[in-house]
């Protein structure tokens, strides 16, 4: 976790877009897309203010993380449907 900051910090200055959608799914896995709780960790409090773009992705992320591995908790049945039609995991990052 301590490095992840970093890492898209050299992923920005490089321009090096697949480290930081890596970065970015890291974050949203090991947070289970709880944006708030990235948000508040010492480690990403500056970061987050000193790059817009990255808050703007990784909160996007974790939104599509969370719906993506919640969807329709209440109802059974639309779960089921939401998991046959999902398709592919949104938050694969292809090589």
């Amino acid at each position: 976790m301590e490095n992840v900051g970093y890492l898209l910090e050299l992923a920005d200055f490089h321009n090096a877009s697949q480290l930081g959608r890596a970065c970015v799914e890291f974050l949203c896995r090991r947070h289970a897309g709880n944006f708030a709780e990235i948000a508040a960790s010492p480690q990403f409090e500056a970061l987050l203010q000193n790059y817009p773009a990255w808050r703007e992705q990784i909160e996007g992320a974790c939104r599509t993380f969370a719906s993506a591995h919640h969807p329709g908790d209440d109802n059974p049945s639309s779960a089921a449907a939401a998991a046959t039609t999902a398709g592919p995991d949104p938050m694969r990052i292809e090589t």
